[in-house]
């Protein structure tokens, strides 16, 4: 999965936004966000947790996702309208936030929109940024979403690259980082791309599955205002719309996990019921850690690992709430040599990755995302598997996933790792892998998930089994 931070206390996550409304708690977590602090979704919650109102925070929800989905595009279009040089970055958040409510959402009157951007500029900036701010909001209300339209480009392509210009456009029409799109381009071709771009800017769907005891979850759903249906691919899970799903009763009493089908078809790919020691690498905020569990053979244990002990605590407490048996917790940087000397009959390594298959879920990735991440990512996913290797004990499984599209952190660090290890030898899916979903396993019995394809999150995973 994508690069994970330290998640922090409730009282952090919330600081600042005590008594805010809609607006101005977008645009607290929006700056978060751009300063590398906690994931929006965790803000979120702990500002639910403080009592923020649900109708209020459903707003507030989807002008920050809106806003962080398209933020690349509107930077360029509050850049066009200003014509000077660019404003401060906490001046440019107002400016997104608006102009995002301007140009996407009906429901929110543009000269509501302008005027509380020009109350929240005037507090940062005096008289001379409310102006400011209010000239330009007003330009785009005149010009409409005619704004979202590449403007016309007069750069000279760069040599030998004829596909320069569409990428570039796709890029601006999609607001994604333009070397992505250039890399898709290659692998995809343009229809699979602009599909897939299509797919990153849509609001998800979610996906949950039951919690063993949960009930009539789907009644429960219902009656929360919640729409549901049967998942697509894996059994007993639902997909669901409508609603404020993580924000009602039944996920803070633990009755369901939110979690996208092509995550749990990860843990799928594991015999079942799972059996022996078994050991979560990177456990992160604990989903497959908690998939495992509710699989596990009563004998089994398992042991999380993971370099964040906030993190770790954060997972017991999910755990807590799900009524799941808790693991052993190992608060360990593995890349720094753990202590650990035991090994397991399972190792799952849900690796750190640059997260292009989850974009429309965390939409703050494409503002960091940069082409030398891959390199240094790859690098780190090399040490990671060594020391999964390590800890597998023979004739046991090691599970390797990632949340990523690229192939050098999916098929080509298999396929690097294999020819490193020749101890190792792919398993493909176990006999238990649901049948609906094994058109989304390939020729050589990895899972391989293609967003726009599938209608699910992008991720790669390949069960591998040690001989000796």
């Amino acid at each position: 999965m994508a690069e994970r931070s330290a998640p922090a206390s409730g009282s952090e996550h919330s600081r600042g936004f005590a008594g805010a409304d809609p607006r101005a708690l977008a645009l607290g977590i929006l700056r978060r966000a751009r300063q590398g602090g906690a994931r929006p979704a965790r803000l979120l919650a702990a500002v639910h947790r403080r009592g923020f109102p649900e109708r209020d925070l459903r707003l507030a929800t989807e002008l920050l996702y809106g806003t962080l989905r398209w933020r690349p595009a509107l930077d360029a279009i509050a850049r066009q309208l200003s014509r000077r040089r660019p404003p401060p970055a906490d001046l440019a958040d107002v400016l997104h936030l608006a102009l995002y409510q301007i140009l996407f959402l009906d429901r929110v009157p543009a000269h509501a929109a302008v005027s509380r951007a020009v109350d929240q500029a005037r507090a940062l900036g005096g008289s001379r940024a409310a102006g400011f701010v209010n000239a330009l909001l007003r330009a785009a209300c005149r010009q409409g979403r005619t704004l979202l339209e590449p403007p016309p480009d007069t750069r000279v392509p760069p040599a030998g690259n004829p596909g320069w210009r569409q990428a570039e456009a796709l890029a601006r029409r999609y607001a994604h980082p333009p070397w992505l799109v250039r890399r898709w381009l290659e692998r995809y071709g343009a229809a699979a791309t602009g599909s897939l771009l299509e797919f990153d800017q849509r609001a998800p769907e979610l996906a949950l599955w039951p919690a063993p005891d949960a009930g009539d979850l789907g009644g429960a759903l219902q009656a929360a205002g919640v729409e549901c249906a049967p998942a697509r691919f894996v059994p007993g899970a639902l997909r669901a719309r409508g609603g404020t799903l993580p924000f009602t009763p039944l996920h803070r009493q633990g009755r369901l996990t939110i979690q996208d089908e092509a995550s749990q078809l990860v843990i799928w790919m594991l015999e079942r019921p799972i059996r022996g020691p078994v050991l979560d690498l990177c456990a992160g905020s604990g989903g497959k850690t908690a998939q495992m569990i509710a699989a596990a053979s009563p004998s089994a244990w398992v042991v999380a690992g993971d370099r964040s002990r906030l993190a770790l605590r954060a997972l017991r407490a999910r755990l807590r709430r799900r009524r799941l048996p808790p693991p052993a917790l190992l608060g360990v940087d593995w890349e720094s040599g753990g202590a650990l000397r035991s090994r397991f009959e399972v190792v799952l390594l849900d690796a750190p990755c640059t997260g292009t298959g989850v974009l429309r879920r965390r939409p703050e990735i494409k503002e960091r995302l940069r082409p030398s991440d891959i390199g240094h990512l790859t690098a780190r996913q090399d040490r990671l598997l060594e020391e999964a290797a390590r800890r597998t004990a023979p004739g046991g499984e090691l599970l390797y996933a990632v949340c990523s599209l690229e192939p050098e952190e999916g098929e080509e660090r298999v396929e690097a790792f294999l020819r490193g290890h020749p101890e190792f030898e792919r398993a493909g899916p176990a006999d238990g892998f649901p049948a609906g979903a094994r058109t989304l396993v390939t020729s050589r019995g990895d899972l391989r998930t293609l967003p726009w394809r599938d209608e699910v999150d992008g991720f790669f995973a390949s069960r591998l089994r040690r001989r000796r």
